[in-house]
């Protein structure tokens, strides 16, 4: 179990992480280079892993509109990965409207994977404009990454899409708010392989870990928590404290 190292805010995790952080020209065109491969992969053999079904129960959660696109805010979805699992798996007859909210140096480089169906913003109320009703907001391994997860899920929840889930989100048990830096390999950043013109490389960036009753008590102003997902007990660790990856099912 990897260690984070502690720190006291933020901005001073931002300042001890690798340069750009989540922002890094490295990094961002390498997810969006394993996204592209990823989708051909997937068109030319379409075999889905273990964590795909993540979001494929999300979507059986979100059902099917009757006489439009089932429509989704996909809150920090990268380069798009979770929508080529809902294209693999509805193929390309199902409507979809599938809006990825993500960083601005994301949303420019993942240009090339919108198709009419699958485009990113790096603004939420634009992304919610585009998309008009909302069938689903869905969130994964995104909140702890962001400088305020609390402000960034009450801004979720005010969108008030019939089912929000959540899953792969980092949270403590204890109270209050833990900063840290926390480090892995380029290579475990996106699906799939790492593009083999690109060296392998160690890379860091700041989480921040807020409660599980500040969660809670956010979602419970507008939904109803129909389910707890505790999906990995001891993800990593900071400070010594084990920090477990979860999430929720929520109906409005």
């Amino acid at each position: 179990m990897l260690d984070g190292l502690a720190c006291e805010s933020y901005e001073q995790a931002l300042a001890a992480s690798a340069k750009g952080a989540y922002e890094s020209a490295d990094l961002v065109s390498v997810i969006v280079a394993k996204n592209l491969a990823y989708r051909r992969a997937l068109s030319d053999r379409p075999v889905l892993d273990l964590p795909a079904l993540r979001t494929l129960a999300a979507l059986a959660i979100a059902g099917r509109p009757g006489g439009r696109p089932l429509s989704i805010l996909d809150f920090g979805g990268g380069g798009g990965s979770h929508y080529t699992i809902a294209r693999t798996a509805l193929g390309a007859s199902h409507p979809l409207k599938w809006a990825v909210v993500e960083t601005p140096a994301m949303v420019h480089a993942a240009a090339p994977m919108r198709d009419g169906s699958l485009d990113f913003f790096d603004d939420m109320d634009a992304a919610r404009d585009h998309l008009g009703q909302i069938d689903l907001v869905f969130t994964s391994g995104a909140l702890h990454c962001c400088p305020r997860p609390r402000s960034f899920l009450e801004r979720l929840v005010a969108l008030r899409a019939p089912r929000l889930v959540i899953t792969r989100t980092a949270f403590r048990d204890g109270p209050g708010t833990i900063y840290s830096v926390q480090k892995s390999r380029l290579s475990t950043n996106g699906p799939g392989p790492l593009p083999p013109t690109v060296a392998d490389r160690a890379v860091s960036y700041p989480n921040v870990v807020i409660s599980r009753q500040d969660v809670e008590g956010v979602l419970r102003t507008d939904y109803v928590i129909r389910v707890r997902l505790d999906e990995e007990a001891e993800a990593f660790s900071i400070g010594g404290e084990p920090i477990a990856l979860g999430g929720y099912i929520c109906a409005l």
